[in-house]
């Protein structure tokens, strides 16, 4: 997974977009084929698009205030093995990681409200069809985990960034606490 994160991280703009629609239509049109309904392809194609616009929109976003991919790349590292890169500036990735941990604080109350209001549109869209339409709960159901294993990850992460951040004051104590030699 960690490679497929890394290549993706790396790919540009376009190539976001292309990736995130295809991958966006390809599940939208299996579950609706898996529903038995008629899907339109003008309807897959129009909601890949619309899905890779905003997804495209998120990951550039993300990449470009973490300060590029390969930052990005080498902080999620980081945060993940628990080991600071060899040659890092400790003042930007001080304010980095602390802009990260604030990041995944509030989104540790926004996570599960989201998903969870997705998923009780989700799950309510299906009973009030006309026809039970089994592709809205296995949305449902894919969706609700997604969430709730966004929580868990965003609840692991912020204890590594707190030992990431005492990693580095341990190194680079700020000039104001340093004692001087007598």
């Amino acid at each position: 997974m960690t490679a497929i994160r890394t290549w993706m991280a790396r790919r540009s703009g376009p190539e976001l977009f292309f990736i995130n629609a295809l991958l966006w239509a390809a599940l939208f049109g299996l579950l609706e084929l898996a529903a038995g309904a008629r899907v339109s392809v003008i309807a897959l194609a129009l909601s890949g698009a619309l899905f890779g616009l905003f997804m495209t929109a998120i990951t550039l976003s993300a990449r470009k205030r973490a300060g590029g991919a390969e930052v990005m790349i080498a902080m999620n590292t980081a945060i993940r093995t628990g080991e600071l890169p060899p040659l890092f500036n400790p003042t930007t990735w001080t304010q980095k990681l602390e802009s990260r941990r604030a990041a995944l604080q509030r989104s540790q109350i926004s996570t599960p409200i989201f998903f969870g209001l997705v998923t009780l549109l989700l799950v309510v869209t299906a009973f009030l069809s006309l026809k039970i339409d089994w592709a809205n709960f296995v949305l449902a159901a894919l969706v609700a985990a997604m969430g709730a294993a966004l929580t868990v990850t965003t609840r692991r992460r912020i204890p590594k960034i707190v030992e990431l951040q005492q990693q580095i004051s341990t190194m680079y104590p700020p000039a104001d606490s340093v004692e001087p030699d007598n």
